[in-house]
């Protein structure tokens, strides 16, 4: 099974967010974009700007998957927020590689249902909410 590149830029988002909440920013930056220094070289490599509401949507994903699978969990954390390779979390987590590509493919599918799921609820609310100022 592949890897589900929204969940994937998602996943990416959401560590950025939880690295930053480290940094005593609340999630925002701790100098002005106007203040950085220029590279010697004068090109500096870009940042990605990290969307807070999405960052929060996965983190509530993500806390109700460490609750029903903790070992996709583990892997998740793992792999984007301590930023080990995929060896260094087979070795940590005490499996071989492939687990880690299983359990990888599994949290995105699971987050990917998830999402679904939440959207789903979220537009079913909406249209009862319509419909009882219809009546």
């Amino acid at each position: 099974m592949a890897r589900i590149d929204y969940i994937k830029t998602r996943l990416a988002n959401w560590s950025a967010w939880v690295l930053s909440q480290g940094s005593g920013g609340m999630g925002y930056p701790s100098r002005s974009a106007f203040l950085r220094e220029v590279s010697s070289g004068g090109f500096r490599e870009a940042t990605i700007p990290v969307i807070e509401t999405d960052a929060q949507e996965m983190q509530q994903a993500i806390d109700q998957l460490k609750r029903v699978h903790p070992e996709l969990h583990e892997t998740i954390w793992l792999l984007y927020v301590k930023a080990q390779s995929y060896n260094e979390c087979a070795r940590h987590m005490g499996c071989v590689l492939r687990t880690v590509h299983n359990r990888l493919d599994q949290a995105d599918a699971w987050l990917d249902r998830w999402l679904a799921d939440k959207a789903n609820r979220l537009a079913t609310e909406r249209q009862r909410k319509a419909n009882l100022l219809i009546v």
